[in-house]
């Protein structure tokens, strides 16, 4: 399970495995690891999770875990080995409107691609 806040790409609980490792490096970011107790002291402001492991293993997280998880939080299957879970409300489409709005620029329509 990784985290993620605004400066830290953090792995929960131990060492990253080889997807892990290659999103990493993908977006040119530096792997911290911390502990569950950590990561809930209120240290840190995450704005993200995401799971990342095999497609069969990504499955078998989304079918235990998916529906407790929409309870609190966006879910979205975004790519076959990863499984993401944001703030509440959060989607691609919202994240893109909130960057038109930012960068002043007209949103006319928005395209989000992922697995839902």
């Amino acid at each position: 399970m990784t985290l993620f806040d605004e400066e830290h790409y953090f792995v929960l609980g131990g060492k990253p495995n080889e997807i892990i490792q290659n999103d990493a490096k993908l977006v040119f970011s530096d792997l911290t690891e911390i502990s569950l107790e950590e990561a809930t002291s209120g240290k840190y402001r995450m704005f993200q999770g995401m799971f990342l492991g095999t497609e069969s293993q990504t499955d078998d997280f989304e079918e235990r875990f998916a529906e407790e998880l929409c309870q609190r939080f966006s879910g979205v299957r975004s790519q076959p080995v990863i499984y993401e879970a944001m703030p509440l409300g959060t989607t691609k489409a919202t994240a893109l409107s909130r960057l038109a709005e930012i960068l002043k620029i007209e949103s006319i329509r928005n395209y989000g691609y992922g697995r839902c």
